[in-house]
């Protein structure tokens, strides 16, 4: 599942529910959500923000809708932390040719031995 972090730069802590889970969003920290939450609450990766306004109940009207889109850019999104999707690799064996099955085409010459 992939999720999404979400800082709340405002004042006020704010909370929301999604598939009757609570996620609470403390002012200036960051909170990890699936992105379907996301998109849910706050109409992530959405252009048009204003039916997240109304429903958040931050504009009755059209007067109101200027501050309701302002209230909602307090909220920042970014992936994830790296250090939670990066794995570690395995190291890297040294590679050695394989030697050639029929040989390498000529004779070995060995030195005679100094006695």
């Amino acid at each position: 599942m992939s999720e999404v972090t979400v800082t709340n730069t405002s004042k006020e802590d704010f909370e929301d529910m999604f598939d009757g889970e609570l996620f609470k969003f403390p002012s200036k920290v960051a909170v990890t959500l699936p992105l379907i939450a996301a998109h849910h609450i706050f109409g992530y990766n959405e252009l048009d923000k204003e039916p997240w306004v109304v429903r958040l109940g931050w504009s009755i009207t059209r007067n109101d809708m200027k501050a309701g889109l302002e209230r909602l850019s307090k909220f920042k999104f970014e992936p994830p932390e790296k250090s939670q999707t990066r794995h570690s690799l395995s190291p890297v064996v040294e590679r050695v040719p394989l030697s050639d099955p029929k040989g390498s085409g000529g004779k070995l010459a060995i030195a005679p031995l100094a006695t």
